[in-house]
């Protein structure tokens, strides 16, 4: 008995486009194939065949094993190899998908920590700027806590009540914070302590709605809030409300990277016995970098720390982020700009801890790029000869700002043009 293609197709659950593959590789040839209209015929043979690899594709076979085990069947010998072989394979495909299943089970249980830590800390950020409001409308402190507290988050609502009767009582918030330091943050203690001395708590609490919405919790498993960039852009923050750079430190370095956390106590020693900032991270050169150490010691010597730190924040941000030749060559130009506004260092230096961080175009002829600086070159010349690595408005914009004598603010407008 025959069977035509669509006829076979339904019997064994393969499709006509399978059935021709199958026959292309020779593992499946039909019975008969009529002279004139090339249409295939197959018979219970071929059923047979069908239902052999139907069953051995379940085993994750492929076409050339499973051709193998066809044609030889009646060898129970190199079925059993292959077979053999075969529970390897799956074997190890299980352990590795066992591995595989527990990374995602990690990701999804973390994900879902996450978005409960980043609700409550955007509930919390809600209380404080509501508080705020209230405030700034002259609402008593007391009375600005009952009515901010019923959008606050649970663990705010819990402990209310003792706080606002202490208030009542004539007693500071921030003590009152203190007390309930398991559910209010160090954070939100500093801002309202220092809030409290220089008597503008109403803004310094919008301010700190402002920074929990921004950056959450303090959390050691996000790993989007233990960045470098997001350190110093807390430190900056904190600064901006009014607090010094001692008290900020330790808040800001539990948004930091790993490094910085395990080296803030010792720091913080150290200032307090009289070190300067700068000379804190001169002696931690595996911990901060040569852009980070310049700058903060050319805020100290000007006596624009705070304007030197809140600079930082966005260059160490690209470098983070550079993963394309075009975020390189910017920060390549940033960092020169605002190493040429803000310290002291000769030309050459600020130059090669620049070239630290270009595109590879650029890193490639850094060396040459320095001897010719040494020798007295102007930057815009040793640019001129290179017309492969830097585009013309680079070159001409360098040459007029060496002209003009503000080389830094041309560095600057080119990194923002790119």
């Amino acid at each position: 008995m025959y069977y035509s293609i669509g006829e076979f197709s339904k019997l064994t659950n393969l499709t006509q486009k399978t059935l021709r593959l199958y026959q292309e590789k020779e593992l499946l040839i039909p019975a008969k194939i009529d002279e004139f209209t090339k249409y295939r015929f197959y018979n219970d043979s071929n059923l047979q065949t069908a239902n052999l690899i139907n069953f051995f594709k379940q085993f994750d076979f492929s076409l050339a094993e499973i051709k193998e085990i066809v044609d030889n069947q009646d060898d129970g010998s190199i079925v059993a190899e292959l077979l053999e072989k075969q529970r390897d394979v799956i074997e190890d495909k299980i352990t590795k998908y066992n591995f595989v299943m527990g990374l995602i089970n990690e990701k999804l249980i973390r994900r879902a920590t996450m978005t409960e830590i980043n609700s409550a800390s955007k509930q919390r950020s809600r209380f404080w700027k509501i508080f705020a409001k209230l405030l700034m409308s002259n609402l008593p402190i007391a009375e600005s806590l009952q009515v901010a507290g019923k959008s606050a988050d649970e663990e705010t609502k819990a402990v209310l009540p003792d706080i606002i009767n202490e208030i009542k009582q004539g007693n500071k918030l921030s003590d009152s914070l203190k007390k309930f330091n398991t559910v209010f943050t160090n954070l939100e203690i500093l801002v309202i302590t220092t809030a409290e001395k220089d008597n503008h708590i109403a803004e310094c609490a919008n301010g700190l709605g402002d920074i929990l919405d921004e950056f959450g919790f303090p959390d050691k498993n996000e790993e989007r809030k233990n960045t470098r960039s997001n350190y110093w852009k807390m430190y900056t923050a904190l600064i901006d409300l009014g607090n010094t750079i001692v008290n900020t430190m330790p808040v800001a370095a539990e948004w930091a990277d790993e490094k910085i956390r395990e080296t803030t106590d010792a720091m913080l020693n150290e200032i307090n016995s009289g070190s300067d900032i700068s000379t804190t991270l001169e002696i931690r050169p595996n911990v901060f970098t040569k852009l980070e150490l310049e700058v903060v010691r050319a805020g100290e010597r000007t006596g624009n720390l705070d304007k030197a730190i809140n600079s930082l924040q966005p260059v160490i941000r690209m470098i983070e982020e550079a993963d394309s030749e075009t975020v390189k060559r910017q920060v390549f130009w940033k960092e020169l700009g605002f190493f040429l506004m803000l310290t002291a260092l000769p030309f050459n230096e600020i130059l090669e801890i620049s070239l630290n961080f270009a595109d590879d175009k650029l890193k490639a002829i850094s060396e040459d790029i320095l001897k010719e600086i040494a020798d007295k070159k102007t930057l815009s010349s040793i640019m001129q000869k290179h017309p492969d690595i830097f585009q013309e408005f680079e070159t001409r914009m360098t040459a007029l700002g060496e002209k003009n004598g503000n080389v830094w603010k041309t560095a600057l407008d080119i990194a923002e043009i790119l």
